[in-house]
This record gives structure tokens, sequence and C-alpha cells, in this order.
């Protein structure tokens, strides 16, 4: 017989088998590499082996305990309940308090030893290090998960709780758990100095201590009352944590690769567009509970529906809440720097469609003034056309909310136009940081209060007074007026005056900022790129926005 016909004839892979190997190859090329150097560490580490056996001697231990304890009821009265009880307390240590300090702690480690460095010359992108990380936490989280899940069916056996209880248990732990690790990763990513870094360590332990507290007390009441068939509320109000979790925790890691990035790489122009992500997200779901609380209203006649949305108040949370959030968020932008890089600017637009909607999403001070400002009052001029169209009522006495927007917006303009002056006189004196901006923001909105107030309390010999014109920077007592309907007519536009002049002084500053153009790139860059990533000689960029 011949050697050929000894040998087996393989046939060949179907098409689709071969993309997905293929997908996953790649996959696998994107990933590994940072995912096995977390993975050996971690799963080789102490830390994992005695956490790893303390949670099977716990479950070991409750499971003999709780049966031992619930004896001989056990055989007649469901005891599920209780047992799932102690199991998550077992399971909640290690999956809420120890993997989200130990991916904190695991960063922080590359950085004061200096490895981090050495993995940023590599091919790797600080994307690719931030969840090759994250990855290796949820890994050690489905470990922990796969040690009791035998012990989550037995308690399903022993009765009295039922599948969707145990399951919405269960993805919520393991998602608070998820969260926890990315703030342990954004917080690590942040301290640059071995001070902030005890500082922020102590942050993360009273987070995490927080979340154990605040999820363990919804486990209790979920394991308690349990889930109603027919609760549609709480299946909306999942829904709705749920899109603002993964919100977040995209922005999170966005920004903790922004901040490992090099000064070099555009690490603002991400982070703006999940800025407005996050607070179409939160709109949406506002809008859409003030939309359906007449119904939900009479669905749920003693729930949070029936409490608050019912037309009042809504638009004007919406407004407050997104005052305060895009005046941090602009506090945070003002800290970055005024000078772009060569890379930067190969990356800018080049048409003058591209330059009149994308230039605020461009890095710098000036542009991250405009494009918080901007952003907020797109969303008065919505609250306008919803009040106008009568989907959100006016308040007591017919009275509009638009005059609060526009006082927001004025007061938003003002705090962050004073602070771009101060920032932009000391930035040629020292290096100035976004926190270092949030914090000059704040201090300018403090003055704000404490000046005018102090002078007026002088002049009435420290005795009470009310309000007037010359407490007009007071944005706390002026806030106070509105709600208690006292609110003059004028001062909407004494605020927007007021902040019209302090947006026109910083004119100057801005123009840089919106006149810096695209150069083009290096013939060696190009050469470079094409070796890299060769594309069809037929293909041609036609995107009008480039």
């Amino acid at each position: 017989m011949s050697q050929e016909a000894t040998q087996p004839t393989t046939a060949e892979a179907p098409l689709w088998i071969q993309r997905i190997d293929a997908f996953f190859d790649r996959a696998g090329d994107w990933c590994n590499p940072i995912l096995v150097k977390e993975a050996r560490q971690a799963l080789k580490s102490r830390q994992f082996i005695w956490t790893f056996a303390v949670l099977l001697l716990g479950a070991w231990i409750w499971s003999f305990a709780g049966t031992l304890l619930m004896m001989p009821g056990i055989y007649y009265v469901p005891g599920g309940r209780a047992m799932l009880m102690g199991y998550y307390w077992v399971l909640a240590v290690p999956m809420m308090l120890v993997a989200p300090m130990a991916a904190n702690r695991s960063l922080v480690a590359e950085r004061e030893d200096g490895t981090y460095e050495v993995l940023s010359i590599t091919t790797l992108s600080s994307y690719q290090i931030i969840l090759g990380k994250l990855a290796s936490s949820v890994l050690q989280l489905v470990i922990y998960f796969t040690a009791l899940v035998p012990c989550v069916a037995f308690t399903y056996i022993l009765r009295g709780i039922d599948l969707p209880s145990i399951a919405l248990l269960i993805a919520s732990t393991f998602l608070t758990s998820v969260f926890m690790v990315v703030v342990g990763l954004f917080l690590a990513s942040i301290s640059n100095t071995r001070s902030l870094q005890s500082l922020l360590m102590i942050g993360m332990l009273l987070l995490v201590l927080l979340a154990e507290y605040l999820h363990g007390a919804f486990a209790m009441t979920l394991m308690t009352s349990g889930i109603r068939s027919d609760d549609s509320e709480l299946l909306v109000l999942l829904l709705a944590i749920l899109t603002l979790y993964l919100g977040v925790s995209i922005f999170l890691i966005v920004a903790s690769a922004a901040a490992l990035s090099p000064v070099s790489e555009n690490r603002s122009t991400r982070l703006r567009i999940m800025m407005l992500v996050l607070q179409a997200v939160a709109i949406f779901w506002a809008l859409y509970l003030l939309m359906y609380s007449a119904e939900l209203g009479v669905r749920f006649s003693r729930s949070m529906f029936y409490d608050f949305f019912p037309g009042r108040g809504t638009g004007i949370v919406i407004l407050v809440l997104s005052a305060f959030y895009w005046i941090a968020m602009g506090g945070l932008m003002l800290g970055e720097s005024e000078t772009l890089s060569a890379r930067v600017r190969r990356g800018l637009p080049k048409t003058f469609l591209g330059r009149v909607l994308l230039t605020w999403l461009n890095p710098g001070p000036g542009t991250g003034m405009v494009f918080a400002i901007s952003s907020f009052a797109g969303i008065v001029a919505a609250i306008y056309a919803l009040e106008a169209s009568g989907v959100i009522n006016r308040v007591a006495n017919n009275q509009s909310i638009v005059p609060l927007g526009l006082t927001l917006l004025g007061y938003m303009m003002f705090f962050l136009g004073i602070t771009h002056l101060l920032v932009s006189m000391v930035r040629g004196k020292g290096s100035v940081t976004p926190f270092v901006s949030l914090v000059a923001t704040l201090l300018m909105m403090s003055l704000g209060c404490i000046i005018p107030y102090s002078i007026g309390l002088y002049v009435n010999n420290f005795r009470s007074f009310t309000w007037d014109e010359t407490q007009i920077t007071n944005w706390a007592w002026t806030l106070r007026q509105f709600a208690n309907g006292a609110a003059a007519v004028s001062i909407p536009w004494m605020v927007l005056t007021m902040g019209l002049l302090a947006v026109a002084a910083n004119l100057l500053y801005v123009g840089r900022d919106v006149m810096v153009r695209r150069v083009s790139t290096p013939q060696r860059v190009l050469d470079e790129l094409a070796a890299l990533n060769p594309l069809p000689e037929s293909e041609t960029s036609s995107d009008p926005l480039a």
C-alpha cells in the first residue's frame, strides 16, 4: 500500500467556519498579549489562591451550617431564600471587594514600578491595556462565580426562591462587580503621584464599601420581596439602569485610556462624544417616564412614577442636573492643553462642513468651553420646544421653566468664562491639569456666592436681608428665588448678559483654538501606514466631514 493511501485526508472546512476562525484569530491577536500576561499574574498570585480557597471554605461551611440550622424544618418549610442570603454574602466579598481593589492595585503597581512605560512603547494601545486588565478581572469574577453555581442550584431545590429572583441577583452582583473594577482602573489611571495614589486608594476602598452596602440592601430586599410576574415598572427601571450603567462604564473606560495615552494623541474627541451619549441616554429616560407618567400613575398608584413624574418637576430636574453635569465637564475640559501635536492636527477635519460641525470636538480649552455651553443651550432649546408642544407642563401659576434654563445657561457661561481666563493666565507659569481646572471652577462658583453675601451682611450690619441685584452672582440664592416663585422677570436677562460678557472676554483664546488647521501627513508616515494597512487602489475617501 502506498504512503499516500495510508495518510488520512481531511475535507476542506466550510466557508462560514473559516470566517469564524479568522474572526477569532484576529480577536485573539488583539486582546491576547495583555490578557495572557494579566491572567497569568493574577491566577498565580497568592491573593487569588487565598481568596478562592476562602470562598470555597465559606461556601462549604455555610452549606453545612445553614442546613443544620434549618433542621428538621428543611423537609417541610421552603429554605432556599435563607440559604441564598448566606451564599450571597460569601460571594459578595471577593466579587465586590477583592477583585476591584486588586485591579486598582495592579495598574497602580505598573505605574509605580515603571513597567507601564515598557507596555506603552509596544504596539499595544492604551485601550488594549485597559481592556486587557478589565478582561483579566472579569475572568477572576467568572471563576469565583463557577465555585458557587452548584450552591445556587441547591437553593432552588430547597424551594422558596424563584428563578427570576436568582437570575436578577446573580446578574446585578456580576455587573456591580465589573463596574467597581472599571472605577478602580479609572482611579488608578488618573493617579500620577504617590500622594494622589494613596488618597485615591482610600477613596476606592470607601466606594467599594458603599457599593457593597447598597447592593447588599438591594439583595436583601429582592430576596425578601421577590419579583412579581406582572411588575412592568421594575422591568422599565432595570432597563433604564442597564443603559445608564453601560454608558457610564464605557465613559470611564474611554477616560482611563485617555489618561494613559501619550500627550501627542487626541485624548478629547472620544470623551466629548461619550459626554453627549451619556446626556442623551439620561434625557431619553427622563422624557420616557414623563410621557408615560399619566398611564403609570394610574397603574401604579403608590409608586415612584405617581409620586414625582406626573408633569411637575421633570423639566426642572432635567435642567438642573444637566447644568451641573456640563459645568463639571466644562471645568475638566478647561484643563486641556492649548497646543496640539502634529499627530492630532493631521486628524482634524479638512472640509468646510467638517470644520463647522466637528471643530468643537477638537482638543483645547476654548473649544471645550464652547462645547459645554452649546450642549446645555441645546437642552434649554429642547425644553422650550417640549413646553411649547405641551409635553412638559408648566409649573405653578402657569409659569414657564425656560427662564430658569436661561439663568442656568448664563451662570454656566459666566463661571466657565471666568475660570478660562484665570487658567489661561496661570498656564504660562505652570502646568494646568483637568483636575486643577475643575477645582478652579468650583472655587469660582463658591466665591460667587460667598463674596456678595458677605458684602450684603456687612452693609446690613450682619442682619438678615432680602435678595437684590447685588446678589446676582450668588447663584445658590438666585436659584432659591426660582424655587420659591419669587424670581424677578429681569433675572434671566441680567445673568445672560453677565455670561455673554464673560464669554466675549475669551474670544481671543477661543479663536486661537478654532483657527488651528489640519496639517498634511508626511510621505514617510503615509508609506508606513500603507504597509501596515494596505487598501485597494480604487478605494477613496468620500466622507464629507473628513
